[in-house]
C-alpha cells in the first residue's frame, strides 16, 4: 500500500504543473471566443467557420509530435541521454514538414468552404482572410509543441506552466489591444484576432526556447556520437510511426464531434445550446484525465528504460487509482451540483431541462472517461500507438456513432430522442473503449513481465 502512495506522490508532482498548462492553454481560445462575441454577427460566423476548419488540422500535428514524449522519457531512463538531441532536432524537421503541409491546405480553404455551397459570400470572403492570416501561427505553435514534448520527456512540465500562464496573460492584452483597440486594423477585426493568434504561438515559441536553453545546451553537449542538425530519416520514420495514429485518432475524434455538431444543428435551438454546454464543461473536465495520463506516460516510459517491470506496474495501478478517485468525485458535483453549473451557461428553463438529460449523461461515464485517457497515456509510454488508433476507430466510429444516429434521428429503436441520443453513443463509445483499453494494458504488463523472467 505504502509503494502505492509514494507513486501517487511522485505522480502529482508531474500532474499539477501539467494540468496548469493545458488550462492555461485552453484558457488562450477560450478568451479568444470571449473577445469575439464583441464583433459584428457576420465577423463571428467568419471566425466561427476558419476555427472549425484550423482546429482539426492543427491538432493532427499535435498528435503527431506527441510522439516525442514516449521516446525521450524512455531514453532518459535507458541511460541514453545522448540521442536525445537528435530526437528533438528531427522532431522540428517533423513541425516544419507538417506546418509546410497544414499551411498550403489552410491557403487553399475556400474549396473546404466551398463544398456547403451554401455560405454568405461576404462571410466566406472574411472566413478566408481569417483563416490566410491564421496559417502563420502554425509553424510557431508545433514548435511550441516541440519543446513541450521535449520537458515532458525529461520530467520537467513546469516550463510549459510558465510559459502558458504568461502566455495568457499576454494574450488578453493583445487581443484587447488588437480587436477592442483596433490599434492596428480597424476595419478588419477578424484579422485582428488571427493576428493575435500568431503573436501569441510565436512568443510562447521563442520564450519556451529562452526559458529552456540551457537544458537544451546540456543535451547537444551529451550527444557527443552522430551530432548534426540536418533530418535523421530513421529517426524522422520512427517518431512518425509512432505519431501518426495519435494523430489520426485526435483528427477521427475531434471529426466525430464536429460531425454530432453538424448533425444536431437540424434540431431545435434548445438542443443545440443543451449539447454546446455540455461539451463546454466536458473539454475542462477533460484536462484532468489527459494531464494523469501524460504523467503516467513519462513514468511508464522512463522505468522501461530501466526494464523495471514491477515499478511499471505499480504506475498503472496509481495513475488509474488516482483517476478512479477523482472521477467518482466529479461525478457527485455534477450530479449534485447540475443545475447549478447549467445556470452560468443559461437561465432559459426549458434548455436547462435539456441540458441536465445530457449532463446526467456526462457524469455517468466519467469513470470510463477517466479510464479511457489515462489508459492511452499508458499504451503511449508502450509506444503501442496503432491500437489507441485501432480502439478509437471500433469504439467511436463502429459502435458509439451509429448507435448514437439511430437514437438521436431515427425512430428504428425507440422514438428519436435528438441531442440526447448521441450523448447515449458517446457514452456506450467510452465504455467499450475503456473495456478495450484494459485488455491491451493488462497484455502489455503480462508480456513486460514475461519477458524480464
Amino acid at each position: 500500500m505504502k509503494k502505492y502512495l509514494i507513486e501517487m506522490k511522485n505522480l502529482f508532482k508531474i500532474i499539477a504543473p501539467i494540468m496548469l498548462a493545458q488550462i492555461s492553454q485552453i484558457s488562450i481560445g477560450l478568451v479568444n471566443n470571449t473577445v469575439v462575441q464583441s464583433l459584428s454577427d457576420t465577423d463571428i460566423a467568419a471566425i466561427s467557420i476558419g476555427i472549425s476548419i484550423w482546429y482539426p488540422i492543427i491538432l493532427f500535428g499535435h498528435g503527431l509530435l506527441s510522439s516525442l514524449v514516449p521516446a525521450i522519457s524512455y531514453m532518459n531512463g535507458s541511460g541514453k541521454k545522448h540521442e536525445i538531441h537528435n530526437q528533438v532536432i528531427n522532431a522540428y524537421w517533423i513541425a516544419t514538414i507538417i506546418a509546410i503541409i497544414i499551411m498550403i491546405i489552410l491557403w487553399n480553404s475556400h474549396y473546404i468552404i466551398n463544398i456547403t455551397n451554401n455560405v454568405n459570400p461576404v462571410i466566406e470572403q472574411k472566413s478566408i482572410s481569417y483563416i490566410r492570416t491564421l496559417l502563420w501561427s502554425t509553424p510557431g505553435y508545433l514548435y511550441f509543441q516541440v519543446i513541450q514534448n521535449q520537458c515532458e520527456g525529461l520530467s520537467k512540465p513546469k516550463p510549459a506552466m510558465i510559459v502558458g500562464i504568461i502566455g495568457l496573460i499576454s494574450n488578453i492584452t493583445i487581443n484587447y489591444l488588437l480587436v477592442q483597440k483596433q490599434i492596428l486594423l480597424p476595419h478588419f477585426k477578424h484579422l485582428g484576432c488571427a493576428l493575435s493568434t500568431i503573436i501569441i504561438y510565436w512568443f510562447m515559441f521563442l520564450l519556451m526556447k529562452k526559458i529552456t536553453k540551457n537544458s537544451f545546451s546540456t543535451l547537444k553537449k551529451n550527444c557527443i556520437k552522430n551530432y548534426t542538425y540536418l533530418p535523421n530519416l530513421k529517426i524522422i520514420k520512427n517518431l512518425s510511426k509512432i505519431g501518426l495514429p495519435i494523430a489520426l485518432s485526435l483528427f477521427f475524434e475531434v471529426s466525430l464531434f464536429t460531425l454530432i455538431t453538424l448533425l444536431i444543428a437540424s434540431l431545435n435551438i434548445n438542443q443545440i445550446i443543451a449539447h454546446q454546454i455540455v461539451l463546454n464543461v466536458s473539454s475542462f473536465i477533460f484536462v484532468l484525465p489527459l494531464s494523469i495520463g501524460t504523467a503516467a506516460s513519462i513514468r511508464i516510459g522512463f522505468y522501461l528504460g530501466k526494464n523495471n517491470s514491477k515499478k511499471i506496474s505499480t504506475i498503472v495501478i496509481s495513475s488509474q487509482t488516482i483517476g478512479l478517485i477523482l472521477s467518482t468525485i466529479i461525478s457527485i458535483i455534477i450530479f449534485i451540483f447540475c443545475n447549478d453549473i447549467i445556470s452560468l451557461y443559461s437561465k432559459n428553463t426549458n434548455i436547462i431541462k435539456k441540458t441536465k438529460e445530457i449532463m446526467l449523461i456526462a457524469a455517468a461515464y466519467q469513470t470510463f472517461d477517466f479510464f479511457q485517457i489515462i489508459g492511452n497515456g499508458i499504451l503511449r509510454s508502450y509506444q503501442d500507438t496503432r491500437m489507441i488508433f485501432i480502439i478509437t476507430c471500433i469504439s467511436y466510429w463502429i459502435l458509439g456513432f451509429p448507435i448514437g444516429y439511430l437514437l438521436a434521428l431515427t425512430d428504428t429503436i425507440i422514438p428519436r430522442i435528438g441531442a440526447t441520443g448521441f450523448w447515449i453513443g458517446i457514452f456506450i463509445s467510452l465504455v467499450a473503449s475503456s473495456m478495450m483499453t484494459f485488455y491491451r494494458i493488462l497484455s502489455l504488463c503480462t508480456i513486460s513481465k514475461i519477458c524480464k523472467n
